[in-house]
C-alpha cells in the first residue's frame, strides 16, 4: 500500500520585522530589513513600499519606467508603471496628458497633468469623451502588472521590473487575435463626469483656428 503524504506547504519568504516586505527585497532595493518599512516612501512618488512591491516597480526610483510620468499618478490614471507605452499607442504616458480636472468654465476644459503643469481647451460636441474604470483601462493595455510571488523567494531578478518586449502580441497576432485596444475600454460618460478632481487618463488637444480644442478625453470611473 501507497501512503499519499501531504504536499510540504511552500516556504514564506525571510521577513525578520514582520512588515510584509522579504527581506532580500528590502536589501536589494537598499532599505533596512530590521525596521518597518511598509508605508514609507522614499522616492516621494506617492507609493509607499508595500504598493512598490506589490507593484514591481522601484521604490528609491519615482519614475520606475523613465516616462516623466511618477509612478503613483501612473496608478490613479490607470497606467502601467512600468510600461512607458502603456497602450502601444507610440505616446509616452509622458505625453498622454493625464491628470486631473480642475475646472470646466464654461465649454472650457482645464486639465492639471501629473507634472503640476495646466492644461485648457474647448470642448466642443464632436470631442469623443470616454470613461472607464481602472481595471478596464489597464486591461485594455495588455496584462496590467503582475504581483510578486508572495510565497516564495525567488531570485533577486524577481525584484526588477519585466520590461514588455511585445512578445504577447506577436503570439496573439499568430493566433489570429490582436491585442485590445484601449479605446474600446472606454464607455459614454454621465453628463456631470467633468466635475473637479476628476481622474484624467489621457487627453488628446489640437490647435484650430480658434484656439486649442480637445479631440478626445478619456476618465477613470469611480
Amino acid at each position: 500500500m501507497v501512503l499519499a503524504l501531504p504536499a510540504a506547504a511552500p516556504a514564506r519568504p525571510a521577513d525578520r520585522d514582520r512588515d510584509r516586505l522579504p527581506d532580500r527585497w528590502e536589501r536589494f532595493n537598499r532599505l533596512s530589513p530590521t525596521a518597518k518599512q511598509t508605508h514609507r516612501d522614499p522616492d516621494r512618488d506617492g507609493l509607499d513600499n508595500l504598493a512598490e512591491y506589490r507593484m514591481r516597480t522601484k521604490p528609491r526610483t519615482a519614475d520606475t519606467d523613465a516616462d516623466r510620468l511618477k509612478d503613483g499618478p501612473e496608478i490613479d490614471t490607470a497606467h502601467d508603471p512600468r510600461d512607458r507605452d502603456s497602450d502601444d499607442d507610440e505616446i509616452s504616458d509622458g505625453d498622454e496628458n493625464a491628470g486631473t480636472v480642475e475646472t470646466l468654465a464654461g465649454d472650457i476644459l482645464t486639465i492639471r497633468r501629473a507634472d503640476g503643469s495646466r492644461l485648457s481647451g474647448l470642448i466642443t460636441d464632436e470631442t469623443d469623451l470616454g470613461c472607464g474604470k481602472a481595471r478596464e483601462l489597464t486591461e485594455a493595455h495588455g496584462d496590467g502588472v503582475a504581483e510578486p510571488d508572495e510565497e516564495t523567494e525567488g531570485d533577486d531578478a524577481d525584484f526588477r521590473p519585466q520590461p514588455d518586449d511585445g512578445s504577447a502580441g506577436d503570439e496573439a497576432d499568430a493566433a489570429g487575435e490582436s491585442e485590445p485596444d484601449a479605446g474600446r475600454a472606454s464607455a459614454e460618460c454621465p453628463s456631470d463626469a467633468l466635475q473637479p478632481g476628476a481622474r484624467v487618463h489621457e487627453a488628446e488637444l489640437e490647435l484650430e483656428p480658434g484656439g486649442p480644442v480637445f479631440v478626445s478625453v478619456t476618465l477613470v470611473r469611480r
